[in-house]
């Protein structure tokens, strides 16, 4: 009997629909566990799409949906009990006196914990007028100007009804996704744009830098009208192919400068690392396996077979430091 239900239940997991339902909170979760700070559009997007599955899906996909999500949820909240002391611990947070990661409820950075979800950088015009230019018009001048002018001719072609034959349910899709990305790019470019800060020396723009992976989901879907821009190009007289496929080797000239840029580019990365490998095999033959190094970059090679205090700026940081 109890051999019989034991199949009965490997027949239920194995259903297709529930193992996809399992990877999707699974996946989900780790996305945020991965980047925890782009919880709130995350989570927005992700409601979004269960209020969008509950027409294919029961309560049965959603329940395993569940517990890929909380199976996540505890890995998250037991790894930031084990690195910070507590399970609401951030090291973005001001550290407590005692040097224990400063607790997220607490008004982080000296701001609300409203304030700090939804805007922790503030309003800054200037800066986020600043990074547009440095992360869009100067990077990747030619991947922005394109999709910019493929999302305005996107929007008169469906201004004009000239989507296709179909029109109706693609335009309202189009419309729908345009809609979408506008507000999340909005959003993010408020959201980090009003932060300022340089990763390299130089303070020059570069693939390396954070506000690259910040402005990630811009460059993704703002890919689509891109396409939509030299495809209409392509499907016109000799003259607009021609120019299509001058705008395309445009598009892989940008790329090949900004992926190799001798700054931060790959062969500058692969040198970085090899040195930081050395680096690190010197320090580990030089400190006992006790030893805590305070460093500000060098956490990223020394961790965890080495105790880190990242930076010693801060009074909290100093006060936590027992001298005898």
């Amino acid at each position: 009997m109890n051999f019989k239900r034991f199949l009965s239940a490997l027949h239920f997991v194995r259903n297709d629909r529930l193992v996809f339902g399992f990877l999707s909170g699974l996946c989900f979760g780790l996305a945020i566990y991965v980047r925890p700070s782009e919880i709130v559009w995350l989570s927005a997007l992700g409601a979004a799409w269960l209020i969008a599955a509950r027409k294919a899906w029961s309560w049965r996909e959603y329940f395993f949906c569940g517990v890929g999500l909380a199976l996540t949820a505890i890995l998250f909240f037991a790894t930031q009990t084990a690195f910070y002391g507590s399970a609401l611990a951030s090291g973005y947070v001001r550290p407590t006196i005692d040097g224990a990661g400063g607790i997220i409820t607490a008004g982080p950075q000296g701001i609300g914990l409203i304030n700090a979800i939804f805007l922790p950088f503030g309003w800054r015009s200037l800066n986020i007028l600043r990074n547009v230019w440095a992360y869009f018009f100067s990077l990747f001048v030619v991947w922005t100007f394109l999709a910019v002018i493929g999302l305005g001719l996107s929007m008169l072609v469906l201004l004009r009804h000239r989507l296709s034959k179909n029109s109706h349910c693609e335009r309202s899709e189009a419309i729908s996704y345009i809609i979408v990305f506008l507000l999340v790019s909005i959003y993010l470019l408020i959201f980090y744009g009003s932060w300022q800060f340089y990763d390299n020396l130089l303070r020059v723009p570069s693939i390396g830098t954070s506000y690259v992976r910040y402005f990630l989901p811009i460059y993704v879907f703002g890919l689509p009208f891109l396409s939509f821009f030299l495809l209409w190009l392509w499907q016109r007289k000799i003259i607009f192919k021609i120019a299509a496929a001058v705008l395309f080797l445009a598009l892989i000239i940008n790329s090949f400068s900004a992926v190799f840029a001798p700054l931060e580019g790959l062969s500058a990365v692969k040198a970085t690392v090899t040195q930081y490998s050395k680096w690190q095999e010197k320090i580990y033959a030089l400190t006992e396996s006790n030893a805590v190094i305070v460093t500000r970059y060098a956490d990223k090679y020394l961790f965890p077979e080495r105790k880190i205090i990242p930076g010693w700026e801060m009074i909290e940081q100093k006060d936590a430091i027992i001298v005898y």
